[in-house]
């Protein structure tokens, strides 16, 4: 019995510390930061956000920010800085979409590809994806309906 309670503890210091990870996640730092905010290893970290994704059948980290979102990744809020094109490939993106899949759908080069993920990054004034991810989630509603967001 008392071993089962030292399980119980140790799996609920594990939980505590994988919500923290998350929340570090939905604000858009990056892996490094997070590292040094939560006081653990880059691999620690990482190794909570693969469970999280293991999880919620996320395919990566942007992904599971949306998956985990209040709305359930249904509706995304649209940047007016950016263009029609680069907010459908950030959306695609942050649906777990690889860049090389939606360039491949889009009839572009994966070249500009890259490049709309680029003029993402700068217009949102976004060190990485998962920060622009993060700016639109912040902006997307909770309860609204998906057609009146298109």
């Amino acid at each position: 019995m008392e071993n089962f309670i030292k399980t119980q503890k140790i799996y609920a210091a594990a939980a505590n510390r994988r919500n923290a990870v998350h929340k570090c996640l939905k604000k858009g730092l990056p892996n490094k930061r997070i590292a040094r905010q939560l006081n653990m290893s880059v691999a620690t970290v990482e190794g909570h956000i693969t469970r999280m994704c293991r999880q919620f059948n996320a395919k990566d980290s942007i992904h599971l920010m949306t998956l985990t979102h209040p709305a359930r990744g249904k509706i995304l809020a649209k940047l007016p800085q950016l263009t029609a094109q680069e907010n459908e490939i950030l959306h695609m993106r942050m649906r777990g979409t690889p860049l090389k899949d939606i360039c491949q759908i889009k009839g572009i080069a994966f070249s500009t590809g890259e490049t709309h993920m680029r003029n993402i990054r700068s217009k949102t004034d976004s060190s990485s994806l998962r920060n622009a991810a993060s700016i639109i989630l912040q902006k997307t509603p909770e309860g609204a309906d998906s057609e009146n967001q298109n």
